[in-house]
């Protein structure tokens, strides 16, 4: 391994520690909202957005924020009218 691989791998670490913590209303809103605005695709090629518009929803119920609400019901109603 060389010097600069041996002085990132303890930064990544502290990454992956700090993700431990739970997200905001607003991170897991933003989060949600890319995968449904660009959802990644199956093995056969189909987009997996219901998938996280099921998780959306589910989410939804969580939030206290009212602007994360409203920004992921936007988002929603994009492809479910």
């Amino acid at each position: 391994m060389s010097e600069q691989q041996s002085e990132i791998q303890p930064s990544q670490e502290a990454v992956v520690e700090a993700s431990g913590e739970k997200a905001t209303d607003m991170e897991l809103a933003l989060f949600l909202g890319k995968h449904i605005d660009n959802p990644c695709e199956d093995l056969y090629g189909h987009n997996i957005r219901d998938f996280y518009i099921r998780e959306a929803k589910k989410a939804l119920d969580t939030f206290q924020d009212p602007k994360a609400r409203e920004m992921l019901e936007n988002t929603i109603h994009k492809y479910q009218p």
